[in-house]
């Protein structure tokens, strides 16, 4: 190999895309002299870092939360550094791309390391990131974090890259260090593929064939973010499970709903919270205008400089919720989204037990409690000759409410929270369901 061009994200720019578009074209790369290698079940190569990371670099992923776990995130790790000497050493291609977003925040020590044993590989390594905005790298890495858990992270804290690309510079041993700026609007074509495409065009001067676009990590509705935090308040209490089973098949029913549903909206940061994070960047953001000529497009350089202070203040220690980031939560919208969250996981469950088209039974009379009368007409109203399939909807829904116990509020106590943790205990319930169906 001649050169290396190693990919390092940062998150929230792509990065998942780039990877799975990438793995999905390896054959027709390999054409044009590119070896975008395959190690492991994952698209990225991030597992190659853990070899060259200090004990205590990155102890929150990919199991590194224990001693034990470090050392065999490192065994994985050498075993990947083999493979990829063997398809190196099998491979004509001039050119080694690899691809991590965790890369990036890696310490100065690591990075040298890392240097070292990329020098095995090729004779000139070229460093490509992407930058995205403070603000809407907030915005989308807080849907991402709802995704999977309830805690919104405070909008105060800076992101560092004046002292992270200085840290590439100086320790990296690269021979160019390409930082861009990750806007729909900069990008080559406004896409992430096709810009990344012509960097290693750039660098290789090789042309290089079309690439398969996977879409990754696609956003979702105000409503659904909500919807999303209420549910994994209740069935993730204590942590933040990525990429977990039962969130994903929420995941799945919500993207089916929205399809259904017109005039949804994406989040939008309040402009507090805006105001806020442009604030904190400041010093940030002036020094990568001047140093390095990127301009975040959407950057408020005369944002108030108190706005954190004050943003503190208000909140105080409790937690953030969906409410006081983003707006544009329409609550009749969020009404129609639950809605039809339900009827569709209820779907799935009557199909998986044979139940589809047929009429299933009653819910006990003495157990349909006022509150359930209440919130069985707010979601699915009694209608005339409503037929087979709104009457299951609404019999399920009612038959589900009663497990619900003792601790289903009277109708003077409900209130929006509460309505929220019940609807989130029915669909977990519809969820179990489907889970042990599709493992079974």
């Amino acid at each position: 190999m001649k050169k290396i061009i190693f990919h390092i994200g940062t998150n929230k720019t792509g990065t998942t895309t780039l990877q799975d578009s990438f793995a999905k074209s390896r054959a027709r790369l390999e054409s044009s002299g590119i070896l975008y290698p395959d190690l492991s079940r994952y698209t990225h190569h991030t597992q190659l870092i853990f070899s060259v990371l200090e004990d205590e670099e990155y102890t929150g992923a990919f199991g590194r939360n224990t001693p034990e776990g470090v050392q065999a995130s490192k065994e994985i790790s050498e075993r990947l550094w083999s493979k990829l000497e063997e398809q190196v050493a099998q491979s004509a291609c001039h050119t080694l791309v690899l691809s991590t977003e965790y890369a990036f925040g890696m310490r100065p020590q690591a990075w040298e390391r890392m240097s070292a044993r990329l020098a095995a590989f090729g004779d000139e390594l070229h460093l490509v990131g992407y930058f995205r905005s403070p603000a809407s790298h907030f915005n989308s890495s807080q849907q991402q974090v709802l995704k999977y858990g309830h805690t919104i992270e405070s909008p105060c804290k800076p992101i560092p890259y004046k002292g992270k690309i200085q840290k590439l510079k100086a320790r990296a041993g690269a021979q160019s260090i390409r930082v861009n700026l990750f806007d729909r609007k900069s990008l080559k074509g406004g896409d992430i593929i096709e810009d990344f495409v012509g960097q290693i065009e750039d660098i290789c001067g090789t042309k290089l064939p079309e690439i398969d676009h996977m879409n990754d990590n696609e956003s979702v509705s105000a409503e659904a973010v909500r919807l999303l935090y209420a549910f994994n308040k209740r069935a993730f209490p204590n942590s933040r499970r990525p990429g977990n089973p039962t969130s994903k098949v929420l995941l799945g029913c919500i993207k089916e709903a929205e399809a259904r549903i017109e005039g949804l909206q994406r989040p939008k940061l309040r402009a507090r919270i805006k105001q806020t994070i442009d604030a904190v960047n400041m010093d940030e953001a002036i020094w990568l205008r001047d140093e390095m000529r990127i301009v975040f497009p959407d950057f408020d350089f005369n944002a108030d400089a108190k706005a954190p202070d004050a943003f503190e203040t208000d909140v105080g220690k409790r937690h953030l919720r969906p409410e006081d980031v983003f707006e544009g939560l329409n609550g009749d919208t969020l009404l129609h989204l639950q809605a039809e969250v339900l009827k569709t996981l209820f779907d799935k469950v009557f199909e998986i037990r044979g139940q589809a088209g047929k009429r299933i039974p009653q819910a006990r009379k003495e157990g349909v409690t006022p509150t359930i009368s209440h919130l069985t007409e707010m979601y699915f109203p009694n209608r005339k000759k409503a037929g087979v399939i709104w009457e299951n909807y609404r019999r399920m829904f009612q038959k589900t409410l009663m497990r619900y116990g003792a601790a289903l509020p009277d109708m003077a106590d409900l209130s929006a929270e509460s309505i929220a943790d019940i609807l989130s205990f029915v669909m977990f319930e519809m969820i179990k369901v489907i889970r042990k169906s599709n493992a079974a």
